[in-house]
């Protein structure tokens, strides 16, 4: 009985070490707790690592997904806005009427471009170029006082509709362009142009510029097989 009491702490003391917290002069299993090891420390470190490593794949795919979708919205609202236009004002019509006598699918030129912006991420888009140089309407060459009129009303027209691309990389999808075919049908395309003045064949290629992928009225296979915006470096079919 003495021994025991000989070892008590006194309850005084108990109560002043919770106190204080210290959790330096308690013990576990006979030993003080200094809190984690240094081999604890690099097990947790290597768990976290594993389990990024698993994580960041599935996530980056998710967020390029969705700047994927936000992109074909745009060229959805630019391509009807467009369209609506073209059935109820003449002079647009004309000009989409003389694009389309410009295409030559057994040259290749399935679609001809319209007009085209850039689309930089992270900047304001630039206006609309109108893409006929050596073309006609009733005539007349699309070009000086023409060409200008006519890329003054495409600003008015889609201006308030541009937005940056998000799915974007330079000089491969940094743009967007308006094209038509031999048909009048009209459609939404990205990639990179930056002044090319033609035509886009089936394949979605523009010859000596690079590949074009086409939004709007539908999806291209091309552009649902890019994982990443730099999928699109790889792509050098011409």
């Amino acid at each position: 009985m003495e021994n025991n009491q000989e070892h008590r702490v006194p309850r005084w003391n108990r109560f002043w070490n919770r106190m204080r917290g210290d959790i330096g002069v308690r013990k576990v299993h006979g030993r003080r707790n200094r809190g984690f090891s240094l081999v604890e420390l690099i097990i947790v470190i290597a768990i976290m690592a594993i389990l990024a490593a698993g994580i960041a794949p599935a996530l980056i795919r998710y967020i390029n997904k969705a700047r994927k979708a936000d992109d074909i919205a745009l060229a959805d609202t630019v391509g009807k806005t467009f369209q609506a236009a073209v059935t109820s004002e003449e002079d647009l019509y004309d000009l989409v009427a003389s694009c389309a006598k410009n295409t030559n699918p057994a040259n290749r030129h399935t679609y001809r471009i319209i007009t085209w912006c850039a689309c930089p991420k992270g900047t304001v888009p630039s206006s609309f170029h109108l893409a006929t140089i050596y073309q006609q309407i009733n005539g007349k060459n699309i070009s000086g006082d023409l060409q200008a009129a006519y890329e003054t009303k495409m600003e008015e027209l889609l201006g308030a509709s541009k937005a940056p691309l998000k799915f974007f990389v330079k000089n491969k999808l940094d743009c967007m362009a308006i094209a038509t075919d031999s048909n009048g049908n009209l459609s939404v395309w990205v990639g990179g142009i930056h002044g090319a003045d033609g035509w886009i064949d089936s394949d979605g290629v523009i010859p000596n510029t690079g590949q074009m992928y086409m939004l709007w009225p539908e999806v291209s296979s091309a552009y649902n097989e890019l994982s990443t915006p730099s999928d699109a470096l790889s792509n050098t079919r011409k």
